[in-house]
């Protein structure tokens, strides 16, 4: 029997991997046919982020993917526990090959400060390719939820101009979905954020009436994981003529 798909989930700031699971719970249920949510905690512990409490009052401890959730739309690299820059991105791919084969893997999704390591994965994938290396994994898309943000960069392939907020980095081109909400107190962020960093070729912009949260009620919740399963056949037919072509 095959392995079902996984993709790869990272909670906003001031979260942890329940919670979301809790968040994107019905849209897992929707899309268990073709996909799995796999949920991963942030390294640094928090206090709780927006739209955490009251309702998750009860779920800490909670976790951010940087060390300061305060200064989560900065530029950071998300690393914190060596001197070399080893840990950040790179403890994210260690972890998704300790819950799985790296084959196993097709996409990430990040919700709010999520979004930003779902979208540095992307772009460290995207970076390998163009120096011809590969670290054996093959990410086919991003699902950016509610987010804002550079995405986090490797010690290694930062450039001059990144050490700045709101520097120019390079698009990323792999195809991603982009859920706002346009009750979201942030959506500004999230806007600048697809605007900055993806290309406006292979990213899809899905708006709903919602607030600072992943979307609950069906009409919503039809809409989006139906843009989520065209994200998932759209570049698995792309990935089978990329692969018969070599």
């Amino acid at each position: 029997m095959a392995r079902i798909a996984k993709v790869a989930c990272f909670h906003g700031g001031g979260s942890n991997s329940e919670v979301f699971n809790i968040q994107a719970i019905r849209l897992q249920n929707i899309v268990a046919k073709e996909i799995e949510f796999v949920y991963f905690n942030g390294p640094f512990e928090s206090n709780p982020g927006p739209g955490v409490l009251p309702v998750f009052e009860d779920y800490g401890p909670f976790w951010s993917w940087i060390k300061n959730r305060q200064l989560s739309w900065g530029e950071d690299d998300g690393s914190g526990f060596d001197s070399v820059g080893t840990d950040g991105l790179h403890r994210a791919w260690k972890m998704m090959e300790s819950r799985a084969p790296r084959e196993d893997w097709v996409g990430v999704m990040g919700f709010s400060q999520g979004t930003r390591m779902a979208g540095g994965l992307l772009l460290d994938q995207q970076r390998r390719a163009a120096r011809n290396e590969s670290n054996g994994f093959k990410l086919r898309f991003g699902i950016m939820c509610m987010g804002g943000g550079s995405p986090l960069v490797t010690k290694e392939y930062k450039t001059t101009n990144e050490q700045a907020e709101n520097a120019n980095f390079e698009l990323i081109t792999l195809p991603t979905l982009h859920l706002h909400g346009l009750k979201d107190e942030y959506l500004g962020y999230g806007r600048r954020q697809k605007e900055n960093y993806y290309s406006p070729d292979t990213s899809t912009l899905c708006e709903i009436e919602y607030h600072h949260a992943m979307p609950w009620n069906q009409e919503d919740l039809e809409r989006f994981s139906g843009l989520v399963k065209k994200l998932y056949e759209d570049t698995r037919e792309s990935s089978v003529v990329s692969a018969s072509t070599r």
